[in-house]
């Protein structure tokens, strides 16, 4: 869904990818020719929506990270995997959710890649014995779930949301580990937004007023 806010005296799409995202996608692109990656489809240069990423959001990213000139011929997984959890957790804090450290996370993911690459190795193979693959697909396109194990209590123990908030943001994230059918909308963004606008502007009006008493008392003949 997709809704503007203001952030910084800017207007800003919600469904538009955070900034750390954007700086990663005007990177240079591959010069060579994307090709599709068993089970996990095309690389993506971008990680976009109104939801938490899923695992496929995260390997598709990461692919289009390791398809990078500078990242050709020599992967460096551990990296690349650090960069994917970078453009990620944006996601996270916009939804007001803690997440596990940006190490935990990375190996979050590379347990992930760990899985598709014994199962790459039999991609020629017919058939799919144990069902090993449809499982690795039905995650793929679940939550990339880099919540912190006490994620939930620290929204509880949060003082600046109300109750109605706090519950919103849990059952968000419960939503997002099970059927996904939520978004964020936006509107607790705006809201924040204006109202730290509203306080530089009390705190700029005080600043002057405080300024030209201070001038207006130098400057008269019956100042003290």
């Amino acid at each position: 869904m997709a809704v503007s806010k203001e952030l910084r005296g800017r207007k800003v799409d919600i469904s538009e990818p955070p900034p750390a995202v954007q700086r990663q996608a005007s990177r240079q692109p591959a010069t060579r020719s994307a090709t599709e990656t068993f089970l996990i489809g095309y690389p993506s240069s971008s990680i976009s929506g109104s939801q938490l990423p899923t695992n496929r959001q995260a390997f598709q990213y990461f692919l289009h990270l390791q398809s990078l000139p500078e990242n050709t011929g020599n992967p460096k997984h551990q990296d690349l995997a650090n960069e994917t959890v970078e453009a990620i957790i944006p996601f996270w804090q916009m939804a007001r959710i803690k997440t596990m450290t940006k190490y935990n996370a990375a190996q979050h993911f590379m347990t992930l890649h760990k899985k598709h690459r014994n199962l790459a190795r039999n991609k020629g193979r017919t058939g799919d014995p144990g069902g090993k693959r449809s499982a690795f697909v039905l995650e793929l396109d679940s939550l990339f779930d880099i919540g912190a194990s006490y994620a939930i209590q620290e929204i509880e123990r949060n003082r600046l949301l109300s109750r109605e908030k706090k519950d919103k943001d849990i059952r968000f994230y419960q939503d997002q580990k099970t059927e996904r059918k939520a978004h964020m909308s936006g509107h607790d963004k705006i809201f924040e937004s204006r109202s730290q606008q509203q306080a530089a502007r009390g705190t700029r009006y005080e600043f002057v007023t405080k300024f030209l008493q201070f001038f207006s008392c130098h400057t008269a003949k019956d100042c003290c």
